[in-house]
């Protein structure tokens, strides 16, 4: 089950932030310590806990849909519309799933289970191993189309891992270190050929065909793929395929994709002579390898990427961020040196119109506080808390200078 960093919530809806100017911060329920810890909403619920060991779910205008019993060990959050529930630890514990309801709607029967994606979850058992279940927990396929083993570094033998998500409707999967794809229905949509491959992602993935063997291992499958990926020249052909397996773009002698972080706004990166570039799912270079590192430009996030370039005084206070949007046309230049002090970190990508970033507010220190800017650079939440969480669906986290913790509603955002 995976794990979900949690916060105590805490709302004022009006507040005067630290420069003595009164400024609004929209949030979404009143100042408490109610909650003792609050999850980043998804499928616009958010886990609450509720006293000890007591979880609850919450909409996006903070009412309460239900609260759990304390008889679970651990409770996920919702996704295809189910959320993954432990009983018991250690040896003792098994998995099921609830609905939002707080109905259990798959029993406690696996030693092991994940979190939905796009209606299949793997879940395991000693009978049958790995299996791909449907919402209702109708067995979709087993253990003989999912990658349950993974080759040692060195030394022979395989260790188990888990199975992949799907994305876009496909799973990755293979066998004997060949990567292909399986549908939803349990098809082999796209042979095991590849020597290397990707999760899709905007109906797109990174393949490869070494001409030659590369050495294989890792923790877990992404660690394995990426500890394959031999250093300096690849000798081997790097491709972008759609869900159907054609190929839609090779990749040129000395260029390799930013594989690791997949497509995303309809752009993947790649490098060439030590640049950074992007390019579209039709394989058309839109941002040429231009960029060294110092750092490389982020990938792609709300429709645009963050180029940080370096000033030449000490604190970088000449420095800035170059906004560059999908078509590669900058469209602000953000000094790190604001109204309010120096830009000396942020969450490093836009979510719904607003970046998070800390702002030094002690000359010639480390400490700061957290506000948000729009892409035009303008400060919309000034520095005002020790965290500030990206927003996701009109929500973000933050922690007060108190220590209290709240769930603000995205400014930006239409209310219908």
């Amino acid at each position: 089950m995976k794990k979900t960093f949690f916060f105590s919530l805490v709302l004022m809806l009006l507040s005067v932030d630290f420069w003595g100017q009164r400024h609004t911060v929209q949030y979404v329920v009143p100042p408490s310590f109610q909650y003792s810890r609050i999850s980043t909403f998804s499928e616009h619920l958010a886990k609450v806990e509720v006293g000890a060991n007591r979880v609850g779910f919450m909409d996006r205008e903070g009412k309460i849909k239900f609260i759990l019993d304390d008889a679970y060990a651990n409770v996920g959050d919702f996704h295809s519309d189910r959320a993954l529930v432990q009983k018991g630890e250690g040896t003792n514990a098994k998995y099921g799933y609830i609905d939002k309801r707080g109905q259990v709607v798959l029993p406690f029967r696996y030693l092991s289970a994940q979190d939905f994606s796009e209606g299949r979850a793997g879940v395991y058992s000693a009978e049958n191993g790995w299996e791909i279940i449907d919402r209702q927990g109708k067995v979709i396929f087993g253990d003989s189309l999912i990658i349950t083993e993974m080759p040692h570094t060195h030394g022979g033998g395989y260790y188990e891992v888990e199975p992949f998500s799907f994305h876009n409707g496909l799973m990755l999967s293979g066998r004997e270190a060949r990567y292909g794809y399986i549908d939803r229905a349990g098809k082999r949509s796209i042979p095991f050929q590849y020597d290397l491959a990707s999760d899709f992602s905007d109906q797109r993935a990174i393949v490869a065909r070494w001409l030659s063997d590369k050495p294989s291992g890792g923790k877990d499958p992404l660690d394995r793929i990426y500890a394959a990926l031999p250093e300096g020249e690849k000798e081997g052909v790097w491709s972008i395929i759609d869900r159907k397996g054609e190929t839609i773009y090779t990749f040129k002698d000395g260029e390799r994709p930013d594989w690791q972080h997949g497509f995303s706004c309809g752009l993947i990166g790649f490098f060439k002579d030590r640049k950074k570039g992007f390019i579209n799912t039709e394989g058309k270079i839109i941002v040429p390898a231009q960029y060294p590192d110092s750092p490389y430009p982020f990938p792609y996030s709300d429709g645009v990427s963050i180029v940080q370039v370096r000033g030449q005084e000490k604190d970088n206070s000449d420095g800035y961020m170059k906004i560059v949007d999908t078509t590669g046309e900058m469209i602000s230049k953000i000094p790190f040196k604001t109204t309010y002090g120096l830009i000396i970190d942020s969450k490093m990508a836009f979510h719904e119109g607003l970046l998070s970033v800390k702002i030094q507010t002690e000359p010639n220190t480390t400490f700061g506080l957290w506000g948000y800017l729009d892409k035009q650079g303008e400060v919309i939440i000034t520095p005002q808390f020790t965290t500030a969480l990206d927003f996701h669906q009109g929500r973000a986290i933050v922690v007060t200078q108190d220590g209290r913790l709240g769930v603000l509603r995205n400014p930006l955002e239409k209310e219908h």
